[in-house]
């Protein structure tokens, strides 16, 4: 209020702005997973359909060759480890 009782006006000057910035990945990514959720999820669902079958001809072996087999698997197992522990 001025001298007089009367209420005094003030004049305020406001200046706008306007800046750029760069995009974001992060923000684009976030936006989307909350505007469209059911296309935009980071869960991806497989759904497995069918069954396991393992053919094997080991049940048909005599026991014999079962052993030299298993024989010969080891040895080149044997191989592998001391080729790699000279490396």
């Amino acid at each position: 209020m001025d001298e007089k009782g009367e209420e005094k006006l003030t004049v305020v000057s406001k200046k706008v702005t306007t800046k750029e910035i760069q995009p974001s990945d992060t923000a684009i990514i976030f936006a989307l997973k909350n505007l469209d959720p059911d296309n935009f999820k980071d869960v991806v669902v497989q759904d497995h359909k069918g069954g396991l079958r393992i053919v094997s001809d080991l049940q048909n072996l005599s026991d014999e060759d079962f052993e030299k087999l298993l024989a010969e698997k080891e040895k080149k197992v044997a191989e592998k480890v001391n080729k790699n522990s000279k490396d």
